[in-house]
């Protein structure tokens, strides 16, 4: 019995002392300095090893946070560059989600670099955690209702009338069948009812809005193919978007997006309106959309249209 007792009691001890090990080992939060047997830089060591990182740690002594961070950004820029090479799979979630507990702590000293700043959506992108896919398929219904209301003057015909009231109610509501069957591959239907009713004449009607098949490359999102009906919106719809009541319009149309590296997308389209959205435009739009990201919040945009629509929208 006391041979027992006592096996009992090492085997409480060794466990306590075992956890205790364990805690110490843990990741947890990042100081201002740290010594270079902290946890972090010891996960920072053996990433900059396993990624090529031309990072070089201290051997003893202690290190900054901002000087750790600008350490983990070269193993960043190198994770970003074997990912956009290779693919989601170049990664392994496991070793993806070890770099993000890192990334973590240190983020806020990350934003004080330049290069973290051009590469942050990318390295976010890689980072998140993603559902694979995001779903198979969805359905439902979008949309809104605004209520109008005016006074001296006609909403029929949008014109002044002196002690004449109008209100009215404008609808558009929007069902859609989504199929993702998988990360690389989207079919998107999209219909439309839209009008409104009131004290005026009502007016109301349904349509396909949107019926188009989007496929990327099974790696890497440099280069996607939409094709079939869709909307086009640049320049948050102030270059080309729905109108002003959220009417259109939609083209029946093809769009190439071409990414070859992170900061810059190309879009190149060209397709012919959609009767049911025109409003009596006809004709079609052909041209190139180029944005170029600087940092988050930051971008140019260069583009070139030719449209061959009606009187408001002339080559």
């Amino acid at each position: 019995m006391r041979q027992q007792l006592v096996l009992l009691c090492a085997i409480v001890i060794a466990a306590c002392f075992s956890n205790a090990v364990f805690a110490v080992a843990e990741p947890g939060r990042v100081p201002e300095r740290v010594e270079i047997e902290h946890w972090s830089c010891k996960e920072l060591s053996v990433l900059a090893e396993k990624y090529g990182s031309d990072t070089k740690l201290p051997k003893d002594g202690e290190i900054s946070r901002k000087e750790l961070a600008r350490a983990f950004l070269s193993v960043l820029e190198r994770v970003v560059a074997k990912y956009e090479r290779g693919g989601p799979d170049a990664v392994s979630r496991e070793e993806l989600d070890r770099i993000n507990i890192l990334y973590n702590e240190l983020t806020e000293e990350l934003a004080l670099f330049d290069g973290y700043l051009l590469r942050r959506e990318a390295i976010e992108g890689i980072l998140v955690k993603p559902e694979e896919p995001k779903f198979e398929y969805r359905a439902g219904v979008a949309g809104f209702v605004r209520g109008e209301g005016v006074g001296n003057f006609s909403l029929s015909d949008f014109s002044y009338a002196p002690n004449h009231s109008d209100g009215r109610f404008l609808y558009r509501a929007k069902p859609y069948v989504y199929w993702h069957p998988t990360d690389y591959l989207d079919i998107h239907l999209e219909g439309q009812g839209y009008g409104f009713t009131g004290t005026g004449p009502d007016y109301g009607r349904f349509y396909l809005y949107q019926g188009f098949v989007e496929g990327k490359l099974p790696k890497g999102d440099w280069l996607a193919l939409k094709v079939g009906r869709q909307e086009f919106s640049y320049g948050s719809t102030f270059i080309l978007g729905p109108d002003s009541f959220y009417n259109g319009p939609s083209f029946d149309a093809l769009r190439l997006r071409v990414k070859p590296f992170d900061p810059l997308t190309v879009d190149l389209l060209g397709g012919y309106y959609a009767k049911s959205t025109a409003d009596g435009v006809s004709g079609g739009i052909s041209g190139v959309y180029a944005t170029y990201v600087l940092s988050e919040g930051t971008a140019i945009e260069a583009y070139l249209f030719r449209d061959t629509g009606g009187i408001d929208r002339h080559d």
